[in-house]
């Protein structure tokens, strides 16, 4: 059984055609006609139109700070996330930084990007879930989700981030 591209493998046959001469006849013989589903490439149907649109591809800069900073376990979300959290759901504090980075890392992992994290018992957070069992408190989950809801629809964010937001927000409804 040949296995590759149609080139490699016309190159095969051509291979064997010559190293075994009396199999080369076979190949001239114009006798041999095509078969009852043959149709040249003119007549084939043409391929229908693809209709599936890829999801919009996240900056990951445009989330999170690039590395894990200070004594933190998470990497932190930034600077332009955490000024979207002070402007729409709360003044910033000392405390409030915590929130946009749960929210960061709920979106990065939504898309299907895995995140490093200093956890010992989870290095990375691959799912929603993961950052979720990290931010216990309903208080905190709950402000969360409503930064995550804000995202969704503010005006200044990109398009990549306003649809993993809003896909998010889809699966937890």
């Amino acid at each position: 059984m040949f296995m590759g591209t149609k080139p490699a493998i016309l190159a095969e046959v051509r291979c064997l055609t010559q190293s075994h001469p009396e199999s080369a006849p076979l190949l001239q013989n114009r006798s041999l006609r095509p078969g009852p589903c043959y149709k040249p490439r003119e007549q084939w149907a043409p391929r229908a139109p693809d209709t599936y649109e890829r999801p919009p591809v996240l900056v990951e800069a445009e989330l999170l700070k690039s590395t894990i900073t200070g004594g933190n376990k998470i990497r932190m979300a930034a600077r332009y996330v955490e000024n979207i959290f002070a402007d729409t759901i709360e003044p910033e504090t000392r405390r409030s930084i915590w929130s946009p980075a749960y929210a960061a890392s709920i979106i990065w992992t939504a898309a299907g990007n895995k995140i490093q994290t200093r956890i010992e018992s989870c290095p990375y957070f691959t799912t929603p879930a993961d950052v979720l069992a990290r931010a216990k408190p309903a208080k905190t989950i709950e402000k969360v989700h409503r930064f995550i809801r804000a995202l969704s629809s503010h005006p200044s964010t990109s398009l990549a981030l306003r649809y993993w937001a809003t896909e998010h927000l889809d699966e937890i409804e």
